[in-house]
């Protein structure tokens, strides 16, 4: 009998870390405290940002409730047009004040502390990530995104700690920070390179290497 000749190595790859879909009920869109479990270097390997990095992150809705442990996905692409949401990112895992985000600002620009593989974050300066098990806290709006067929909650904003509220009541307001022009759908191309979403870093468009 004829063998398919395998034009890779398996014995020096790793295993690949296994993740169990969400089975509770899908939250509201609103804002939701939540735990960043997973913050990773990713290539972008397709579209207008091939060869840029892209920070996939997944978080997990720290809310006590039906809702807690409701995994949550983002990024923020690391190119000139992404780099106001890579401050917004880092701005929401501070207290707020000018000096604390400057200094965790400069500390992410000189590189984060990341492991072995160069892909999971460690530490940015002093703060603590953790990736992939992750327990730093931030506070992110989030909506449902469709993607063939599966509904997932994907982040929309990371917000900042000081003043901003965590209900997250069925009935949210409409004052809730969101990326108005941001599709809703994850598998969009990147044919409409001008819009001003296109570069939020909250959405999977383009795909990155695993």
């Amino acid at each position: 009998m004829p063998k398919f000749n395998l034009d890779v190595n398996l014995t020096d790859a790793d295993i690949a870390e296994a993740r169990e879909g969400w089975k509770g009920p899908l939250p509201p869109k609103g804002s939701y405290p939540s735990k960043m479990k997973v913050v990773q270097f990713k290539e972008i390997v397709n579209g207008k940002n091939k060869g840029s990095y892209r920070i996939s992150i997944i978080c997990t809705l720290d809310t006590g409730d039906k809702y807690d442990g409701c995994p949550v996905y983002g990024g923020v692409n690391l190119t000139e047009q992404g780099a106001q949401y890579v401050n917004q990112w880092l701005y929401a895992l501070t207290d707020g004040s000018d000096a604390a985000f400057k200094k965790l600002q400069a500390a992410f620009q000189n590189g984060p502390i990341v492991d072995e593989k160069k892909e999971n974050v460690l530490k940015i300066g002093t703060l603590k990530i953790g990736s992939p098990e992750g327990e730093q806290k931030v506070l992110i709006s989030i909506k449902p995104s469709v993607y063939e067929g599966d509904t997932t909650m994907k982040v929309v904003s990371f917000l900042p700690r000081n003043g901003a509220s965590t209900d997250h009541a069925d009935s949210v307001a409409d004052e809730e920070v969101v990326e108005e022009d941001v599709e809703d759908d994850s598998d969009d191309s990147d044919d409409s390179e001008d819009e001003a979403g296109d570069e939020s870093l909250f959405e999977d468009e383009e795909e990155t290497a695993e």
